[in-house]
């Protein structure tokens, strides 16, 4: 397919923070599935910023899931809440490797923000459909069963937003757009779109966090133009707020990440049927 795909090789972590104290060990066969138009932090575009997959058996464990939690988040009447323990730390050190051997880049493909507005670095990619398979399993019985009259799609776009935050890094106010749910072509070979389904949700899933020497980087909503609510990252720990183009979305911020260590996170939507 495309000249620059990798061959299967084992991942070891190009950074080592310290939820990679186990060191993990995945073999992985990743490909290009689409190349789109990538917005770049400071304005300006990258002409077919890749958007990878992956064979990745093992990266989320069933054997060992963790016991799932779920957690208030006051704000007003928007709706927002956590999850506590959603993966386990050798789960989330298997994401930052994966994601890592793809590469983290500045263009964030399919992704329209103004200048100054994202600074950080990113890898999408489409997540082996079992390991989301494990994640929804995990999530279903804490999540709304219905919002707004749409029932919980049986399944999580297999698109997932990775990001990396370095030194100075941070994610200005704003927004999260609604998305169609995404995977894989038939043959595997090209991202494909759902039909009949919608995101209402977004899942922030934190791979790190401020035990592994993390400073800064808290997620901040806000409510009536105030600041409501500060996350600060943990491992394996989600927030899920609403998003989209309506009134019930949640404005939010990643504040500056201080010196210490990188800090990763996921965005994953969340489905509803249309």
């Amino acid at each position: 397919m495309d000249g620059d795909i990798p061959s299967i090789r084992p991942i070891f972590p190009r950074h080592t923070p310290k939820v990679s104290d186990i060191m993990t060990q995945l073999t992985v066969d990743a490909r290009v599935v689409a190349r789109l138009t990538g917005t770049l932090p400071e304005g300006g575009f990258e002409e077919g910023t890749p958007i990878w997959t992956c064979d990745a058996p093992g990266l989320l464990d069933p054997a060992h899931a963790p016991e799932t939690r779920l957690e208030a988040v006051p704000l007003g009447e928007k709706l927002a809440f956590l999850m506590e323990d959603v993966i386990t730390r050798a789960e989330a050190a298997r994401f930052i490797d994966l994601t890592e051997s793809l590469g983290y880049r500045d263009a964030a493909p399919g992704i329209q923000t103004p200048p100054g507005m994202r600074r950080n670095k990113t890898v999408h990619w489409i997540a082996p459909e079992a390991a989301m398979a494990e994640l929804h399993r995990r999530l279903k019985p804490l999540l709304p069963a219905t919002l707004e009259g749409r029932a919980l799609s049986p399944r999580l776009s297999q698109r997932i937003n990775m990001y990396r935050y370095d030194i100075g890094d941070e994610f200005n106010l704003h927004t999260d757009g609604d998305w169609p749910g995404f995977g894989l072509s038939t043959d595997g070979t090209a991202m494909a779109q759902w039909r009949g389904t919608h995101s209402m949700l977004t899942m922030l899933l934190y791979l790190n966090g401020s035990e592994d020497g993390i400073i800064g980087g808290e997620t901040v909503l806000y409510d009536k133009g105030e600041a409501g609510a500060t996350i600060t990252p943990h491992t394996g720990r989600a927030l899920f707020f609403r998003h989209g183009q309506n009134r019930a979305s949640v404005l939010h911020a990643g504040a500056r990440l201080g010196a210490g260590t990188s800090k990763y996170v996921a965005r994953i939507n969340v489905m509803y049927d249309l």
